[in-house]
């Protein structure tokens, strides 16, 4: 996730559309229209795993054995 930094006061970029460029040397850049953005990277986090209240039980059982065997978990498939 980039967040855009450095850009005054407001809410002047508020939902605005930019363009998250990938360099062939790796380098990342974003562009809101032709102006290219100074921005910061939050850290990567992992999508929630939304289960329903009948699987709640078995998906816990799994990421506390998991946990104990220090393994990353696995989503449970339906």
């Amino acid at each position: 996730m980039y967040q855009i930094t450095g850009q005054g006061h407001g809410y002047r970029y508020r939902h605005a559309t930019v363009t998250v460029c990938e360099c062939t040397n790796g380098s990342v850049k974003v562009y809101c229209g032709q102006q290219e953005m100074p921005f910061t990277t939050l850290g990567h986090t992992k999508q929630p795993v939304i289960v329903d209240e009948k699987e709640v039980n078995r998906f816990v059982d799994q990421l506390a054995i998991n946990n104990l065997i220090g393994g990353d978990y696995e989503p449970i498939s339906y």
